[in-house]
């Protein structure tokens, strides 16, 4: 494979672990600490993946993101698949060319 073909699909396969892991992490840490005050955010410090007062609209914030980040990792996984699949096809035509063309130059011998 050339040089550029593995380095593209390193960096497929390296944004597909970056994208699952952010998706995991909108999943898995939330913190509203002041989810019980008046639908508004004291300290934006304390607070860890909410954007409005209400845990349920939080939630379904994070659960969307979540899924947008699955869908980029998964789409990210699929495309290194393809590139690495379409190069081995490649080289199998060209190996086979190669070898047609030296077995007809062989029998013009």
């Amino acid at each position: 494979m050339k040089n550029s073909l593995v380095f593209t699909i390193s960096m497929l396969l390296l944004a597909c672990v970056v994208f699952l892991g952010i998706g995991f992490q909108k999943l898995t840490v939330y913190e509203n600490p002041y989810s019980d005050d008046e639908y508004g955010l004291a300290d934006e410090e304390d607070a860890v993946n909410a954007y409005v007062g209400g845990d349920a609209y939080n939630y379904m914030i994070n659960a969307s993101q979540a899924t947008a980040y699955f869908v980029l990792g998964g789409f990210s996984l699929l495309s290194a698949i393809a590139l690495f699949i379409l190069n081995s096809v490649q080289m199998i035509t060209r190996k086979n060319a190669v070898e047609k063309i030296n077995d007809s130059t062989i029998d013009d011998v």
